[in-house]
């Protein structure tokens, strides 16, 4: 029943539960206990309630969910600082894919808890068993204001975690984000980071994307640079017949 007052959020309930004996640690279906049901609703007078009671804040449920995983999933701010001024471990990892609770608020786009959870000593550069950082998820999809928050939070802007991946910049050309492009180029993400034999110009002549193409150029990409098939930027464009993206790369200094 103590886990029922929790996911409800009837702190009369809990505490006179706790003042007769409940266990704070008492675990229900999927391993999980009052402090992960209390967490994932954000009712901060249970989860104060139970860290007093000795509730275990790093306890895991199924996959290795801890309650601070699931207040920094649903944006529960509050929680999540209640949660680390109590020894909450901020870079337990799930399973199977190891994220973390800033990479599981990355993927919810909990901004607030992003920047809490790096205050609060999250490793903003972990990466999951894939190679994939919390900031190429965020270039990958275009979030402006995660990879905002991300990068004032510390997280390297050429950070590589797995070669395939490659860096935050090359993910957001490949998926043609163009405003998450910009703001990595102006925080001093390397225009001409190599990927599978390729530079992000290339892939964005590739992709006929004559803005990023454009953007880069204006962030220093070499025009000149030979990708993976021994083609440089304008012999792409001109094998794709977009002359204005060859008009522009003849601009910047291309060779023929």
């Amino acid at each position: 029943m103590l886990c029922e007052a929790a996911q409800k959020g009837d702190d009369d309930l809990a505490a006179w539960m706790l003042k007769r004996g409940a266990d704070p640690n008492g675990k229900v279906d999927l391993d999980r206990r009052p402090l992960h049901f209390a967490a994932n609703g954000g009712h901060t007078k249970i989860v104060q309630r139970l860290i007093a009671a000795k509730a275990d804040v790093n306890a895991k449920a199924a996959m290795g969910l801890t309650p601070l995983m699931a207040a920094a999933s649903n944006g529960h701010t509050d929680v999540v600082r209640i949660l680390l001024r109590a020894k909450a471990d901020p870079n337990a990892r799930s399973q199977p894919d190891g994220a973390t609770a800033l990479m599981m608020a990355t993927a919810n786009r909990q901004v607030l808890a992003i920047t809490a959870l790096a205050q609060g000593g999250a490793d903003v550069d972990a990466s999951i068993k894939s190679g994939m950082t919390s900031l190429i998820i965020a270039a990958r999809r275009g979030d402006v204001p995660v990879a905002f928050a991300l990068l004032n939070s510390g997280a390297g802007v050429n950070k590589i975690a797995e070669p395939a991946i490659g860096s935050p910049l090359w993910q957001a050309v490949e998926n043609r984000q163009a405003a998450v492009a910009r703001l990595l180029l102006e925080r001093g993400a390397d225009a001409n980071v190599l990927v599978l034999g390729d530079t992000p110009i290339i892939r964005a002549v590739h992709q006929r994307d004559e803005p990023i193409v454009a953007m880069l150029l204006e962030h220093g990409a070499n025009p000149n640079v030979k990708g993976a098939f021994d083609l440089t930027p304008l012999m792409e464009a001109t094998r794709n017949r977009d002359a204005l993206i060859a008009a522009r790369l003849k601009a910047a200094g291309a060779l023929q």
